[in-house]
C-alpha cells in the first residue's frame, strides 16, 4: 500500500516527466477532453443543482421533484444553450492531457468561497463554455511561469552552493 509520502504520489519533476512520457505513448486515436472543458462542465452541474435546490426552497406547496428538476434544467439551458437537462450528466469520454500543475492552475468557479468572484473579475461566466480556450491558455501560461520561476530559484540556489 502506498502512502502520501511515497514518491510515486508526489508532484516532482521526475513524476511530471514520467507523466509526460506516458501521455506521449498513448495512441493517437485516444479521444481527449480539455481539462478546462471538464471544469466548466462541473460548474454547470453545480449550477444545475444550486438552481434546482433554490426552486425547492421557494416552493410554497409540495410539488413533484421531477417537475422542479425539469424547471431548473430549462431555466439554466436558457442562460447557456450548451446545458441540457440529461446531456449535462452524460459522462465525458476521453482523457485529459494537461499536466497536474496546469490542471491546478485552471480558473475554476467551484474552487473555493471566492472562486466565482475571481472568475467574474477575470471576465468569465460561471458554467459558460465561451471562455474554455481562454481558461486553457491562462492555465498554460501560469504553469510555464511557475516552471520558469522554479528554474530560476534552482539556478540561484546552485550558485550559492
Amino acid at each position: 500500500m502506498k502512502t502520501a509520502g511515497d514518491s510515486t504520489n508526489r508532484l516532482t519533476v521526475s513524476n511530471l516527466e514520467q507523466h509526460g512520457e506516458f501521455l506521449q505513448r498513448q495512441e493517437s486515436n485516444t479521444k481527449t477532453v480539455p481539462w478546462a472543458e471538464k471544469v466548466i462542465k462541473d460548474e454547470q452541474i453545480h449550477q444545475f443543482y444550486s438552481q434546482s435546490h433554490q426552486r425547492t426552497l421557494e416552493r410554497r406547496h409540495p410539488q413533484d421533484a421531477i417537475r422542479d428538476i425539469h424547471l431548473a434544467a430549462t431555466s439554466i439551458s436558457r442562460t447557456d444553450p450548451s446545458i441540457g437537462s440529461l446531456k449535462l450528466f452524460e459522462p465525458q469520454q476521453g482523457m485529459c492531457l494537461e499536466e497536474p500543475l496546469e490542471r491546478f492552475l485552471t480558473p475554476d468557479g467551484c474552487g473555493g468561497p471566492d472562486a466565482r468572484a475571481a472568475l467574474r473579475e477575470m471576465g468569465y461566466s460561471f458554467g459558460s463554455m465561451d471562455g474554455r480556450e481562454e481558461r486553457k491558455q491562462i492555465a498554460q501560461q501560469r504553469a510555464e511561469t511557475v516552471v520558469k520561476m522554479k528554474a530560476r530559484e534552482r539556478a540561484v540556489d546552485s550558485r550559492r552552493s
